[in-house]
């Protein structure tokens, strides 16, 4: 999933876009989740590059795809990337394995997360013994879907947890039928 606050993008622009009017634009790099582009959290991207504001202060932005948010800390230390975007845990898990990553921004404090099921089923009960798709199991999106699960009588053994990263790749799950049900934000 990628999420890219409005937060983000404006701390980037004032602290990139300081570059005088005349100046060259300061270039920059920034990984993106390939298959999230087309999502609605990719929005404030897309307005930001067709009101031409990253060029009003200076910047020339190129969007690096990626194949997933577990990518984006490897890509800033392999500076592939200038900035992107992930979720706390796999900046946390990049720390230890010795990433000099951090984090200039925060997004969202209440990311809201639906539990999305196929068709026909119509309650919480009906998942036992179903496959759900979850993301990597520290990752809030999958803590998030458990403790949903738990609030409706469900144990992590009564369920066949799908580990799927980002929400396109959970979507087509249950499109296609894999999945009986997955947290989509």
């Amino acid at each position: 999933m990628l999420r890219i606050p409005s937060i983000l993008l404006a701390g980037t622009m004032i602290f990139l876009g300081s570059s005088l009017a005349n100046a060259e634009p300061t270039k920059l790099r920034l990984g993106v989740i390939a298959a999230s582009m087309q999502l609605f959290q990719s929005t404030p991207l897309y307005i930001a590059q067709e009101k031409g504001l990253f060029q009003k202060e200076g910047l020339s932005v190129d969007y690096v795809p990626l194949p997933g948010v577990d990518h984006m800390i490897t890509a800033l230390d392999r500076k592939t990337v200038d900035i992107s975007s992930t979720a706390t845990p796999y900046l946390v898990t990049g720390g230890l394995r010795g990433s000099d990553a951090v984090a200039i921004a925060g997004g969202p404090a209440n990311t809201i997360y639906s539990i999305v099921t196929k068709p026909g089923i119509k309650d919480v009960s009906e998942l036992r013994g179903k496959t759900v798709g979850l993301s990597l199991p520290q990752d809030m999106i999958t803590v998030t879907a458990r403790k949903i699960l738990a609030k409706h009588g469900l144990t992590e053994s009564d369920y066949t947890g799908k580990q799927l990263i980002g929400t396109p790749i959970r979507t087509k799950c249950l499109e296609v039928g894999e999945c009986d049900a997955a947290p989509l934000s």
